[in-house]
């Protein structure tokens, strides 16, 4: 039921269990981590069906995504990818973002 439900999204999805790690979209592979039913192991999902955020953000992110064109947001991506922590993302949209469609 788990390697099925990892299968429907377009993300990597990665099992941990003590030193290995398996590939969630597989069967084969999670069956190699040895984890018995009760085991404790780890999920990260990173892709496009993944993206967590406080709840309370959300509003502001909507008016974020809201307020720039599509252009716009591909400019402040590629942007984005040059930079290697995420308040330096931050800054670049508060400085990219028109500040008065976020009031």
């Amino acid at each position: 039921m788990f390697v099925q439900t990892a299968q429907q999204f377009d993300c990597d999805i990665r099992v941990t269990h003590g030193d290995r790690e398996a590939n969630a979209r597989s069967i084969l592979n999670v069956l190699t981590l040895g984890a018995e039913q009760g085991a404790e192991i780890t999920i990260r999902a990173q892709g496009l069906d993944e993206f967590s955020m406080n709840p309370p953000a959300i509003p502001l992110a909507k008016q974020i995504i809201r307020a720039v064109t599509l252009e716009q947001a591909q400019r402040l991506a590629l942007a984005a990818l040059e930079l290697d922590d995420p308040d330096a993302v931050q800054s670049l949209v508060w400085e990219r973002v028109p500040a008065a469609d976020l009031a």
